[in-house]
Order: C-alpha cells, then sequence, then structure tokens
C-alpha cells in the first residue's frame, strides 16, 4: 500500500522537474542479492588503503567545517528576558565558550 501511496505522491508533480526518480516507486523488501553480488561487496573493504581518506587525519579547519556543515540548527545564548546575547553555529562551539565537553549538561 505504501508504494501505492509513494507512486501517487510521485505522479502529482511534473516529472520533467524530478531528478532521479522513477514513475513507479516498487519496494525491495524481502530482496536477497547473490552470492556474487556479497562477495563483490565485501572485495571493497578487504585492501583499506582503496578509501582515499585511509590513514589522513582532518586539519582543526576541516574538523570546523565539518562541523558546522552538520549543525542541524545553529544554539543561541540568551538572557533571563530572552534577549540573544551570543549565537553559535553548533553544541560544540557553545561547549569550547565554556570549556566544557559537547556532551556535557549544565
Amino acid at each position: 500500500m505504501l508504494t501505492d501511496i509513494e507512486t501517487m505522491v510521485i505522479s502529482s508533480f511534473p516529472f520533467s522537474s524530478l531528478f532521479n526518480f522513477k514513475k513507479k516507486a516498487n519496494s525491495m523488501l524481502g530482496y536477497k542479492h547473490t552470492k556474487q553480488a556479497i562477495e563483490k561487496m565485501k572485495s571493497r573493504f578487504v585492501n583499506k588503503t582503496n578509501n582515499p581518506v585511509f590513514g589522513k587525519t582532518h586539519s582543526e579547519y576541516t574538523k570546523n567545517l565539518i562541523s558546522i556543515k552538520k549543525s542541524i540548527r545553529p544554539l543561541g545564548l540568551y538572557d533571563k528576558n530572552y534577549n540573544l546575547i551570543e549565537k553559535y553555529s553548533n553544541q560544540v562551539e557553545l561547549a569550547n565558550k565554556f570549556g566544557v565537553h559537547k556532551n556535557d549538561y549544565f
């Protein structure tokens, strides 16, 4: 039933304006990969150096960029009258401001 609803929703848009969609939804429920496909997927992980990031570390600048991009929403520090005092990109930036770990509750 869900695939029928999904097909109906997809068909309500002009198909030429959609990117990377099929006209009719389908389900992979119950699908089993072939043994050959499973072996091919496993073989990708045998040699870790095939991963372009293997053995590399990010700079602090890059880590900050990644953190900002992954932020769901910015955080604000407010006074008791709900006036914005300072805005932070994410909880890491806020935690650094107060010298605590990002998972600490204060």
